[in-house]
């Protein structure tokens, strides 16, 4: 018994989605990003000259007409899109060997592949085919074979049913046939999905005496054509028929039936409607109601209605945004891994860069120490030493931030769709002293000085930051807003 041959080298190809799902029609969809790895694994050392991946998308139609001498045979094939990708050697590599030495166990190479919105959906019919492949190829030295992996990947195409409105309303048929009957056909929407029932309702009022139905019929007809530079073929095929014979053995004044059609789940059985320069496929739901008269004369009433089938109906909330309260109240980690990162942030003081207007208004408190007199001594400044040396200037800035940091209370405003978390600053000393030099040198009081400068000790001209809102817990407020004169009576600073 001879051993069984090892494999030395497996080619695989990874992607993150499969099948590709688009989204909206054609000319309005966002496309998709495709992600994936090519994963090479050996299980000895081995010599290669290159490793690459290869994507293509085709579109071909082919057909013969006639029989014997006359048949003629059309084809016509077009590339849709194409990319590719050398992992070795690298594009950045100057030098160029002939051979490369890959050694033992799994080697990945990601890739990436944007695909437009406009693509085609994959389709494998008999007339035309729109097929998506991968290939990756290891090239190896001479007189040994290369290793070659494909993979086929299938784009379909799902619709929004709020975006198709006129499509997804239902549908009522209505007419009469004179001195005979008035009629109803009743449908739910225009547009389906692959493994979906269609419940269609016959309401039917006869006005010619000893009037009776014969049959009911219902059927989903596909209709295909396919084109090329010059010729083009329709092919016709029925997907589904249903029929009742005799649905109203009694007489009445309104006859109502319900009639149900299934539809296939999946191709070749059925394919969803496209249309491009070379593939065009569509349906229609046919109805005929055949009648037999007094005389025994038998009638048909026919009728279609163009139908719309996709491959499937896309979920709205995967083509919306999150809400505010949800994408605020979601926490990426477990409760108590967050709450232990929260602590730790908390135990850590923050630290803040001096600004030059921080500079400007210690420097300017400082000048006002020195000019101002000392309430224990009543004699002229000039006379007067200062109580304290002059701070330096790096001994001044860190005061600066204690006061700012002291005078700064975190609070965090809930509401009913969001939470939002600001800080909250008390009147700073450069507030105070521009306040009371103002009030000084007018020497009357100004109503819209005695006003408080914050909105309930808040400043609405501020935006928290990250790190300020993570750290804080949620405190009840109130969800009045300032008046208006009391804001335009604020002083800026």
């Amino acid at each position: 018994m001879m051993p069984a041959i090892r494999k030395s080298v497996d080619v695989k190809i990874e992607l993150s989605d499969s099948p590709i799902l688009l989204i909206g029609h054609p000319e309005e969809s966002a496309g998709k990003l495709l992600r994936g790895v090519l994963h090479v694994n050996t299980t000895e050392p081995i010599k290669v000259k290159s490793i690459s991946l290869r994507f293509v998308g085709k579109m071909k139609v082919s057909w013969s007409e006639g029989l014997g001498h006359h048949q003629h045979y059309y084809k016509q094939e077009r590339t849709i899109m194409e990319r590719s990708w050398q992992f070795i050697p690298m594009a950045t590599t100057s030098s160029q060997k002939k051979t490369y030495c890959l050694a033992a166990g799994e080697h990945r190479f990601n890739f990436e592949l944007m695909l437009p919105g406009d693509l085609p959906q994959s389709l494998d019919a008999e007339g035309g085919q729109v097929l998506y492949r991968f290939k990756a190829m290891v090239e190896r030295p001479a007189f040994v074979h290369n290793i070659v992996k494909k993979r086929y990947i299938k784009v379909v195409r799902s619709i929004l049913p709020s975006v198709e409105f006129e499509l997804s309303q239902s549908m009522e048929i209505h007419n009469t046939w004179v001195d005979k009957m008035t009629y109803d056909i009743v449908m739910p929407s225009k547009i389906y999905a692959l493994g979906e029932t269609i419940t269609m309702t016959f309401n039917i009022s006869p006005i010619a005496p000893e009037l009776k139905v014969r049959s009911i019929c219902a059927s989903l007809k596909e209709y295909c054509s396919y084109t090329t530079r010059a010729n083009s073929k329709m092919d016709t095929r029925i997907i589904h028929y249903e029929k009742l014979q005799d649905p109203f053995p009694h007489y009445a004044a309104l006859w109502s039936r319900d009639v149900t059609l299934d539809v296939p789940a999946n191709s070749p059985l059925i394919f969803c409607n496209t249309e491009n320069d070379m593939i065009k496929i569509r349906h229609k739901m046919k109805f005929v109601i055949s009648l037999m008269n007094a005389d025994g004369h038998l009638s048909e009433l026919r009728c279609s209605v163009p139908v719309v089938v996709v491959d499937s109906f896309a979920d709205q909330n995967d083509n919306m945004l999150p809400a505010y309260d949800q994408s605020w109240r979601s926490v990426p980690y477990d409760p108590a891994v967050f709450e232990a990162l929260r602590r730790s942030s908390v135990s850590q003081p923050q630290q803040r860069m001096p600004s030059r207007l921080d500079a400007a208004t210690n420097h300017h408190q400082n000048q006002s120490s020195l000019s101002t007199p000392s309430s224990s001594s009543p004699s002229s400044p000039a006379s007067s030493p200062p109580s304290s040396p002059l701070p330096s200037p790096s001994i001044a800035i860190q005061q600066q931030q204690q006061q700012n940091s002291s005078s700064r209370a975190p609070i965090t405003i809930s509401g009913r769709a969001r939470t939002l978390s600001i800080t909250t600053l008390s009147a700073s000393p450069s507030n105070n002293n521009n306040n009371n030099s103002s009030s000084i040198a007018t020497g009357q009081g100004n109503p819209c000085q005695q006003v408080d400068p914050w909105w309930q000790g808040m400043d609405l001209s501020r935006v928290p930051s990250y790190n300020s809102s993570a750290n804080l817990d949620h405190v009840a407020l109130s969800s009045s807003l300032p008046a208006y004169d009391q804001l335009a009576c604020t002083p800026r600073v």
